[in-house]
Formats: C-alpha cells, structure tokens, sequence
C-alpha cells in the first residue's frame, strides 16, 4: 500500500517562488524572471479530474488538486486552434492574474521524428504559425520554451531537412525576439542524450545568439543537479545564457536504464520557481504536466493525455531531499 504525503510537508519542500540577480562568469547576469509568479491554468485537465471524482474519491482529488495548484507551462501545437487566438487567450489569463505565462511552441515539421508525439506543420507553413504566435503574445511578456526535441533528435532528418529545421528555429527565435516581449529558452534535452560538445555545434548552426538561455530536462527525469551540471558545459561555450530545468518529474532522478517513456516509479521534483542561489539557473518548471503520458507505452494512453494513476503516483512518491 503506498504510504499517504503530507501536503504540507511536501509544499514546503518543493520550494517557493523566489527572485534575485545571478552571476556568471566573471561578469553580472540580472535574472530575466526575477520577481516573476508563473501562470496556473485553473481549467487544466487535471483541475477537471480533480473535480469529476470530488463526491467518490476525495483522496484522488486532493492529489489532483495539488497537481492543478502549480505553475505549468501551457503547450501550443496544431491541436490549439487558431494560434493568434489561442496565445492570445491565455497571456491576458495570465496578466488578469499578475502571472508570467510559460508557453511552450512545439508545431516544428517532422516533429518527434514520427514517434509518439508526431506532428507539427510543413515547413512552409512553420513561419506563418511562429508569426501569428507572435501577433498573439502582442506586448504581453511570457517565458517561451522553443521546440522539444527538435534540436537534440535530428536522426529522421536529411542533410537538406536538417538545414532547413535550423533555419526555421532561427527565424523563430528571431521573431520572438524581436517581434515581442518574450524571455526565449532553447531545448537542448539533457545530458544523458547529446554531449556538450555536439550540442554546442548544433547550437552555433541555428545562431543562437538571441536565445536568453536554455530549457533542460523537458518532459524527462534527469536529477536537477545533473540537470544544472550540463547546463554549465553549455554556459562555457555560450556565457551570459540561463537555464531552466524541467522538474516536474524528476524528484526520484531517472531509471537505471533511462527510460524515457512512461516509466513508473518516479515523483514529482522541485515545485516551478524562480531561482536565486544557483548562478545562471533562472527558474524551475514544470515543463511537462506531471500526469501527462509520454506516449502509449508502458501501459499509458496516446502521448498528452492525462494518467490519473501516474498523477497519483508522482505525487505519493515525492520525498524529501529527492534532488
């Protein structure tokens, strides 16, 4: 029988939101999130279970609720409409709320290489989408977490298809930097995938020079700190970038073998904040919602879709001190 969590107790282990400056190298790096509350969609699909099972299962619903509670980032892909219209809803959300939106653009073509999270447009349609994401956000600042995977799994790729994604990933950086108010994270999946190394070249191929930083551990289980110890290879090749570390799923670290879809036993890590005692560490996210399959493996349903007995599961299984 799994043993019942203390909601208090693991509130205040998850940690808080918090603001500060970051140094780095031998210069000074303001935090770009300093001060900044993340947002918290209160009709998220867990804060819908949550509700479904109130009257016969208040136990399951006040996991679910705690799960609803925090920051998580909103994902925009070809399932959310109209993208102008559906960025636009959610940053005056966000901004009614005096919260910083955590949006994550994941629309890339070949997406996932055909796996379970295939999708995403043509490639002559990827501009006009980046474009109207950017017409949504208007002057509404937000945290944008650019394209999962698209820089680390490129094996379904030619040598044209692959110039061609690093093209569009430097226009969509471009864009939002330009075009809006947007705080821009690169994911360059974590250090158990693509060295250091490797990364830095593909890196320098998309220009990523406007990138305020890079999102790490997105929708994985790789510990914090191992998380933060390949950001800092990447901050010697590219100083003055941030990170942000996806720990919505890390708290017992991965699985021996690195698993990385749908494996059991996991928990949920540090609650999303804003970090000011790890130079160049900008903040902690819940990337991926915790709850959320990877993927019909493993015994899950089709990848986003929420697992109730993993969400439970996640949460029973958080322990202190886990990273």
């Amino acid at each position: 029988m799994r043993k019942s969590i203390s909601f208090v107790l693991l509130a205040s282990m998850l940690g808080c939101v918090s603001s500060g400056t970051d140094e780095t190298g031998s210069g000074s790096r303001k935090n770009p999130l300093a001060g900044k509350r993340f947002y918290v969609d209160k009709h998220s699909v867990a804060a819908q279970e949550a509700a479904k099972v109130e009257k016969k299962d208040p136990a399951t619903a006040k996991t679910l609720r705690f799960l609803a509670d925090q920051p998580a980032a909103v994902w925009f892909g070809g399932w959310s409409g109209p993208i102008q219209k559906a960025v636009e809803t959610a940053v005056k959300d966000a901004d009614a709320n005096s919260t910083q939106l955590v949006a994550v653009a994941y629309n890339v073509p070949y997406r996932d290489c055909g796996q379970h999270s295939a999708g995403g447009v043509e490639a002559g349609a990827y501009k006009t989408w980046i474009d109207d994401f950017v017409k949504g956000l208007g002057q509404h600042e937000a945290v944008i977490v650019l394209e999962p995977d698209a820089v680390p799994l490129i094996t379904c790729l030619t040598d044209e298809t692959r110039k061609e994604r690093w093209q569009l990933l430097h226009y969509a950086l471009e864009a939002f930097k330009t075009r809006s108010k947007a705080i821009v994270y690169m994911d360059v999946g974590h250090g158990s995938w693509i060295p250091a190394e490797v990364m830095k070249d593909r890196l320098n191929a998309i220009g990523i020079d406007k990138a305020d930083g890079f999102a790490i551990n997105t929708s994985n289980y790789q510990s914090t700190a191992d998380s933060i110890a390949y950001g800092r290879k990447l901050q010697r090749d590219f100083p003055g970038k941030g990170l942000v570390i996806d720990t919505s799923r890390n708290g017992n670290g991965p699985t021996a073998d690195n698993a990385w879809c749908n494996p059991r036993g996991r928990a949920i890590g540090l609650r999303p904040q804003v970090v000011m005692d790890q130079p160049g560490v900008d903040a902690y996210l819940w990337t991926k919602k915790p709850g959320e399959s990877d993927g019909t493996c493993n015994g899950g349903p089709a990848a986003g879709q929420f697992w109730v007995d993993v969400a439970k599961e996640l949460v029973e299984n958080a322990k202190v001190n886990s990273n």
